[in-house]
């Protein structure tokens, strides 16, 4: 069980944070899950002796978003390298090169494809 790859699942739906977890459970993937940017960062602290390999975070939620999420992460270098995936329901070119220049991996739209969310994780993890 130590050689899983871990994905920290930050999204305010808990249906959608369900829904990942359990694609990624039964895919042989540890998951961290969040509910908001807040609850997201606390479990960055408390697993940092065990990070996630990949942090999965929708971009629009209650408080802070997931663009916030992203500029914190990369601005600590403990988390700079982690790699990023942003699945929303934002389509817009335009937001998904905000989203690159913050340092985001990957953008994937809701509703997400079970095949194409795990090809993507595939590619991003190393």
């Amino acid at each position: 069980m130590g050689n899983e790859k871990t994905v920290l699942v930050v999204d305010d739906s808990v249906v959608i944070v369900q829904s990942i977890d359990f694609v990624l459970g039964k895919n042989g993937y540890r998951t961290l899950l969040a509910y908001s940017v807040d609850d997201a960062l606390k479990l960055m602290e408390t697993n940092a002796d065990r990070l996630p390999n990949l942090v999965l975070t929708d971009l629009n939620m209650q408080g802070k978003d997931g663009f916030e999420l992203v500029k914190t992460l990369k601005s600590n270098p403990k988390w700079t390298k982690i790699p990023i995936l942003m699945l929303t329901t934002e389509s817009s070119r335009t937001i998904a090169e905000r989203g690159k220049e913050l340092g985001l991996s990957g953008w994937m739209v809701k509703p997400f494809n079970e095949g194409t969310l795990l090809a993507a994780l595939r590619k991003l993890i190393f």
